[in-house]
């Protein structure tokens, strides 16, 4: 099979550089400093005007010296009756003298006069577009030393922070702490530290403020612990699950790990069945779904300690900083952990690099108290009592007519021999069986009622610079498969130096476990008939041999009579020190080491009397004893430091459907960040298969299917806790559908802050509508700058807006290229990509970067007549939106069928600049903006929708169609028809593509090819330009 080239039809002719737009669709926010020229020379001009209006001077200066003008027309039109002679003097003066008395100034950026309202009066009066920011609060510095009331120790890292505001710092090694922050009336500083009472205090004008803190009972939930250090909550962006030891205890006292699952969906344990209730037989653990690496754990009936480190689906597990083994996770005593964290996204590798690809779990034990000597005892029991209702297998009787009704034995057979003769016998000596009440019931012949039980005993204290703990521990766990047992024993040490800025730890343990398994595992007594008697009724022994089946074997007869076993230890001593330094209260560094040693020996024994050993084995050859072993030591060394994550602070969230210029009066100020767009929309494009589990997430607790999957995936995060938490505040808005409006109403529920909804009706291109759009922007930005404290920026957005207006001058540019010429470098998903990612972040360095490059490779293509796509055999509008699971389906259409997709649905949606001569026409555009977001257009866009595809046909000179054909968009449905009937009458070419987004399930890769293979053969009648790519498998490929 040819391999299909991807980038083939753009490396064509030596254009290689257009790659470079392709890339530029996985680039993110890149921030860029553009240093000013150089000084202009002054401007000097003359005038003579008497009794004008303000705006009659500014365009005389216009005009006179080619200035742009930039002005509110609501805040000059009052501004009458100005006298004005001035002969060769500089515009500056001029305008400083028209100016004067009014309430406004100015200010000259390159070529362009910027009128605004003075600064002084923007505190007594407001214009009337409402874009005026109150005088700023007078700013204090407050300084002070928080201790420990009971100790009077310094409490280092403690927070202090202004109560309902984003200001706040953090305390140094001695507990001393210096905060700047607006002095506004009614001002609340708090101060907090984990596992200490908060403390609110008024402000009074005060310079200094000493605060002491009591110790109070565990909290954790102001802080993620990652195993490197205890983060503030609001400053670690990444996605948590936080478990309390009571949460712990109330649900499984006796092991941590069963209790996890149930406080996280998205941790599971996929238990081993077939070896029943074996104390020894481990769960696989995973956070993040499984993988498709198979593993010898995967396959093999046997789950033990050993091949249990081998999952590849395995989290990292960190106790107390340090990384553990899962069998010291699986050992742990409940009582002895403090809280429990999960990483579980992108955060969890910055931290531990790849390994983490699975999640992590971190563990943090119960730290001493200083100044208490505390001694505590731990005893759990439990009693295992097999629970076989859930089985529903055959009874004798049914058990043997089912082999008859299946045919096994003939008895009205014409051609009678000594086979059928034998199977027959057979059956009337199993019903004589039966009738004589003989019905084995084998699944609790090998199970008893267990009695296990857990002992600790912990002694901990110490005072304010030195800490330490001992702790001893057994646990003796019988299975309920006969002959399982798992005994554990462990010992460990724990010792905590703090001298100035540096803290040294040390934790030594030592573990031991014993286990015995079954030698017959579960599944084994599953398959025996019950129709067999396991004892001989003469002499009350087990039977060595059954009476029927094709092996005889009687497991109870080996379990009572011989010596077969199978046993494994191991042994590990591990050592972890580390050293923290405190350099700053925003910078610390961490180093450790960690040194291992583990044995570990398995015998397995076959008794030389046992069935199980083989037919053809000679007399020295039966039996066997299996020793399997191994010594190991190993060492792990990490040096690791870096300052505290103060960004997110300086961040808004958004999703998808909100546009990202939204934000352009604080760009500088504030970084709008996507929110969706890396756990859903980038990752859909680069695996279509991660995309899954969130909508399998959302059904999975009732939503119906037919609800559009972008929307049932957008839902799936929420219910999996897999939304990154990017920022303080979130703006969302929805497409016109009631999925998405109900996606919308989902993140208002499930994420805990400060949230503005700019909800869209059903309607489209309404001058109500657009009314309500402006109205929702302008609530927006008061959100913004309520909860930022943040004024809004005219000249920002501005100078945004501008920007963005190149990009798009550049974008007609492209496309009148692409409609009159065969030289357009540019094809398919390239550029509909490209304009989605833009439109979610906004303006930004990086597309101008972009746009130079492919700009260049666009005059060259003209210039020379390069002719990007010579196999050109249609010109192809594609419209709607797109699969997302088969993004590049048109480059594949391009080199099998010729079928060049010269400009897509998407790269249209936004046909416009936005005006910047006033905020009136500014705010009117920006909202027309905001209405026609890609999909809006699509689901209530209508006949309005309909005749924009035969106006953009004619326009790129298409003669064919490809329909994106969303099938659970109720409103692409309700236009379907519409559509179908127009393409009948123009007599054009369409292909409908079906498809639901990011769900490749309902329609794959494959069934979408297949359906233009058909199209273009028994419509078209067209050949293949390379019959290779007709069919191949990418079932399994990203």
């Amino acid at each position: 099979m040819k391999k299909l080239d991807l980038f083939a039809p753009l490396l064509r002719g030596g254009r290689s550089a257009v790659v470079l737009l392709l890339l530029a669709v996985a680039v993110f926010a890149v921030q860029s400093v553009r240093a000013d020229g150089p000084a202009q020379p002054k401007k000097r001009m003359s005038i003579a005007l008497t009794g004008a209006t303000l705006d009659d001077v500014l365009q005389h200066i216009k005009r006179e010296t080619g200035y742009l003008l930039l002005y509110n027309s609501n805040s000059i039109k009052a501004v009458k009756g100005i006298t004005l002679y001035r002969q060769n003097a500089p515009v500056e003066e001029i305008l400083r003298e028209a100016l004067h008395g009014t309430g406004l100034d100015f200010s000259i950026s390159e070529d362009t006069i910027i009128i605004r309202v003075r600064e002084a009066d923007k505190a007594s009066k407001s214009d009337a577009q409402g874009t005026a920011a109150p005088a700023p609060p007078q700013r204090v510095t407050l300084t002070g030393r928080v201790t420990n009331r009971a100790t009077k120790a310094p409490i280092p890292g403690a927070m202090v922070h202004i109560k309902g505001t984003t200001v706040g710092t953090t305390t140094d090694p001695d507990g001393y702490y210096s905060l700047r922050f607006p002095n506004r009336p009614g001002t609340v500083v708090t101060v907090s530290f984990l596992g200490m009472e908060s403390r609110e205090i008024a402000y009074n004008n005060q310079t200094e403020l000493d605060v002491q803190l009591l110790d109070k009972v565990e909290s954790i939930d102001d802080v993620v612990v990652t195993g490197y250090a205890q983060v503030r909550k609001e400053s670690f962006t990444g996605n948590t699950t936080r478990i309390t030891q009571k949460e712990i205890v109330e649900v499984s006292p006796k092991r941590m790990i069963d209790a996890i699952q149930v406080f996280d969906p998205s941790f599971r344990l996929a238990e081993n069945i077939s070896m029943g209730s074996n104390p020894n037989a481990l769960p696989e653990f995973y956070i993040r779904g499984q993988n498709s690496i198979t593993t010898e754990l995967n396959t093999s009936a046997d789950i033990s300690r050993q091949n249990l480190t081998n999952n590849s689906n395995l989290p990292i597990f960190i106790l107390d900083g340090f990384e553990v083994d899962v069998e010291k996770i699986y050992d742990m005593d409940p009582m002895r952990v403090h809280s429990i964290t999960l990483l579980k996204d992108a955060a969890a590798t910055v931290l531990y690099g790849s390994r983490a690809a699975n999640g992590v779990v971190v563990i943090e034990s119960r730290a001493p108290e200083a100044g208490k000597l505390r001694v505590s005892y731990n005893l759990t029991g439990s009693v295992e009592m097999p629970d076989l209702s859930a089985y529903n297998l055959m009874n004798a009787r049914e058990k043997l007519q089912a082999e008859l009704d299946a045919g096994l034995y003939s008895f009205d057979a014409t051609d009678f021999n000594e086979n059928i003769y034998n199977k027959n016998e057979t059956y009337y000596k199993k019903l004589n069986e039966v009738n004589r009440g003989v019905d084995t019931y084998w699944l609790s012949k090998n199970l008893r009622t267990a009695v296990n039980h857990q002992h600790s005993i912990y002694i901990d204290g110490g005072e304010n610079d030195v800490r330490w703990g001992i702790e001893l521990k057994y646990a003796g766990n019988k299975g309920v498969m006969r002959d399982s047992k798992r005994d554990t024993y462990g010992a460990g040490l724990f010792l905590d130096y703090r001298i100035g800025k540096f803290q040294l730890m040390n934790r030594a343990s030592y573990d031991a476990n014993r286990s015995t398994d079954s030698p017959y595992s579960f599944s084994q007594f599953s398959h025996m008939l019950p129709y067999n008697v396991p004892i001989d009724e003469t002499t009350g022994n087990y039977l060595q041999n059954l009476r029927f089946g094709y092996s005889a074997l009687n497991p109870l007869y080996e379990r009572e009579y011989l010596n077969n076993f199978s046993r494994s230890n191991y042994r590990t001593l591990q050592d972890n020190f580390a050293i923290n330094f405190y350099a700053t209260p925003h910078f610390t560094a961490k180093a450790w080491i960690t040194l291992s040693q583990r044995s570990y020996e398995s015998r397995v024994f076959v008794d030389p009397l046992s069935a199980s050993n083989s037919a053809f084995a000679t007399p020295q050859e039966l039996g066997s004893l299996t020793v399997n072993g191994s010594d190991t030591f190993s060492y792990d060394a990490n040096l690791r430091g870096g300052k505290k994550n103060y960004r997110w602070h300086h961040n808004v969230a958004h999703n998808e459907t909100v546009w990202g210029g939204v934000f352009y009066p604080w760009h500088g100020k504030l970084t709008n960040v996507p929110m969706e767009m890396i756990p859903y929309f980038v990752t859909c494009h680069v695996n279509s298969h991660t995309v899954l589990n969130y909508i399998d997430a959302v059904q999975s607790i009732g939503l119906p299917g037919d609800p559009c999957p972008m929307c049932q995936a957008e839902a799936g995060l929420f219910v999996l806790d897999d939304m990154p938490d990017y920022a303080p505040i979130v703006v969302t808005s929805n497409e016109a559908c009631d999925a998405s409006v109900a996606t919308s109403i989902l993140q208002d529920w499930f994420l805990d802050k400060p949230l503005f909804a700019m909800p869209q009706p059903m309607q489209f291109d309404d001058p109500l509508l657009k009314k309500h759009c402006r109205d929702e922007i302008e609530q927006c930005w008061k959100f913004i700058e309520e909860q930022t404290g943040i004024p809004f920026d005219w000249n920002s957005l501005v100078k945004c807006i501008e920007s963005q207006n190149e990009l798009m001058k550049f974008e007609w540019e492209k496309w009148d290229v692409a409609a009159k010429t065969n030289y357009y470098p540019v094809n398919g998903v390239a550029q509909a990509l490209y304009r989605i990612y833009q439109s979610q972040f906004g303006d930004l360095p990086v597309w101008h970067e972009v746009d130079g490059h492919v700009r260049k490779i666009l005059n060259k293509c003209v210039k020379k007549k390069i002719n990007s796509f010579p196999e050109t055999r249609h010109r192809v509008l594609a419209w709607s939106c797109a699969p997302l699971y088969y993004s590049n389906w048109c480059t594949w259409a391009y080199n099998c069928w010729g079928l060049n997709t010269v400009m897509n649905m998407d790269s249209l949606m936004f046909n416009m600049t936005i005006r910047t001569d006033s905020y009136d026409h500014c705010l009117d555009d920006m909202a027309q903006y905001h209405m026609w977001a890609p999909m809006r257009r699509m689901a209530v866009g209508g006949l309005h929708h309909i005749f924009e595809c035969w106006k953009y046909m004619e326009e790129f000179n298409c003669d064919m169609v490809m329909m994106y054909d969303q099938l659970q968009c109720k409103g692409m449905q309700g236009v379907h028809g519409l559509f179908e009937d127009e393409f009948r009458d123009r007599n054009i070419h369409a292909i409908w593509m079906p498809h639901a987004l990011p769900d490749s399930r309902t329609v794959s890769r494959m069934e979408i090819r297949q359906i233009v293979n058909d199209y273009m053969t028994t419509v078209m009648h067209e050949e293949p330009l390379d019959p290779t790519l007709l069919e191949f498998d990418d079932s399994m490929t990203w």
